[in-house]
């Protein structure tokens, strides 16, 4: 399944949209692939963004369950 965001581009939080009831992972890295944060979110869930550089990065998202890539998405960090 996509994992959808918003607002992008963020400045302070940025909203998980999954639109299943159970966990997945996500990991943020930046345009040079260096891992920013990775963490477990559920549908809905704010992750606080507001101490990341202005600048382009990659969401990716994992099944919590197998650790299988589920898909990427990039955003803009004001």
């Amino acid at each position: 399944n996509q994992v959808a965001i918003y607002p992008n581009p963020a400045s302070s939080s940025l909203f998980i949209s999954t639109g299943e009831q159970s966990a997945i992972i996500i990991e943020i890295v930046d345009v040079f692939g260096k891992k920013i944060l990775y963490q477990k979110v559920y549908d809905g869930q704010a992750v606080d963004v507001s101490a990341l550089n202005s600048g382009t990065y990659i969401l990716k998202s994992f099944n919590a369950d197998n650790g299988q890539q589920s898909g990427q998405t990039r955003f803009i960090k004001d």
